[in-house]
């Protein structure tokens, strides 16, 4: 019998395919870990396309360095120190010969913290926190985890806070710790992960720093009554609302010297995938007006086409920040000459264009 476990960029692929496969089990998982080896090119390549993982090569975790090998379809990584309690969950596998282990969502995030980018590590704890499933036959490319009994989120920030404190001193420690603070719980799409990224994250990442964001948040409000009298409520969970202190004030109104309330954005992908068709239509018509009726929540928009297009983003931007009343981003110093200015400029766009294109622009599920 054989024993392989997928880890770091290959993890993230499969769970992100894969139902929950912590759901229901409430013991650790007990691994031998002299028993763990690295796969043949041909056994790495059919772990991929059985699996579906849409990837080229496979990643694994060895514990011995006798057993690292790389092929064209393989790269072993090796691991010597102690792993906390959990960090390896068993995967169902066709072949009766292999025994396939992946590494938990909280292992995951810190491997992927200690060899990636800051962008990609936040993606990461997106994509692991996340409310959808990545499903090629689905119409959107994405299913959600809750339409099934036997799946449901991965992992949370909470969980993956307190695995880290079990990790104290190991590679990307560091990173992911600090990362941590930007993942938002909850998203429904890959492409939703990435707008909000885009929002909401400091411009030293790339973002257009909109306030504090947070993914399908519940408004309701009062909508007449029922025929028994009762107060009748309509549910409305736009994809991703930004909130932030107002920075300026319009004519009339209090100076910001006095405490300012908050001001609120909600913001909806319209993908064509998702939302093609009369009855999409017209119950995304319906959406937009009950949004309406939500005090103190302004509404906007994004279609495919705005999405797929860099200046439609930055125009929309340049718009919610507007109507939360925040200062042009970056804020520069009141004293940076014009040439400094212009450079620090160019180097946010190249940031902000940085970000849009790989997660937004390429995540082409819903």
């Amino acid at each position: 019998m054989k024993c392989f476990v997928v880890s770091h960029t290959s993890a993230l692929a499969l769970l992100a395919r894969q139902p929950d496969p912590r759901h229901g089990d409430t013991g650790v998982e007990s691994v031998r870990l002299e028993d763990v080896a690295a796969p043949t090119d041909q056994e790495a390549i059919d772990v991929i396309d059985s699996l579906d993982l849409g990837i080229e090569f496979l990643d694994v975790l060895v514990f011995d360095r006798s057993r690292l090998r790389n092929t064209a379809h393989l790269k072993a990584h090796l691991w010597t120190r102690p792993l906390p309690p959990g960090s390896l969950v068993s995967i169902d596998y066709w072949s009766k010969e292999i025994v396939l282990y992946v590494c938990a969502p909280e292992f995951v995030y810190l491997q992927v913290a200690a060899q990636s980018d800051r962008l990609e590590t936040i993606y990461a704890g997106f994509s692991l926190t996340a409310d959808y499933r990545i499903d090629a036959l689905a119409p959107a490319g994405v299913v959600n985890r809750g339409d099934i009994g036997c799946d449901g989120r991965l992992t949370s920030r909470e969980r993956i806070a307190a695995y880290l404190i079990e990790c104290d001193g190991l590679p990307g420690i560091r990173p992911a710790t600090r990362l941590l603070k930007y993942v938002r719980e909850g998203s429904r799409s890959p492409r939703e992960s990435g707008l909000c990224m885009m929002f909401y994250l400091p411009t030293k990442y790339g973002g257009c720093a909109l306030g504090d964001a947070t993914l399908n948040k519940s408004y309701s409000f009062a909508d007449g009554r029922t025929r028994l009298g009762d107060a009748k409520r309509v549910e409305r969970i736009p994809d991703i609302v930004l909130e932030a202190r107002p920075e300026w004030t319009s004519i009339g109104e209090p100076s910001l010297a006095e405490p300012a309330a908050t001001r609120t954005v909600a913001v909806d992908y319209d993908s064509d995938a998702a939302h093609s068709g009369s009855e999409k239509m017209e119950s995304d018509v319906s959406r937009r007006n009950d949004m309406t009726m939500i005090e103190g929540v302004a509404h906007f928009t994004v279609t495919t086409s705005q999405a797929n297009d860099c200046k439609s983003m930055k125009r929309l931007c340049d718009r919610i920040r507007r109507k939360l009343r925040l200062r042009k981003r970056p804020i520069m110093p009141s004293g940076m000459n014009e040439v400094d200015r212009f450079d620090a400029e160019r180097a946010y766009e190249s940031r902000r264009f940085e970000l849009w294109d790989k997660f937004v622009r390429k995540q082409k599920n819903w």
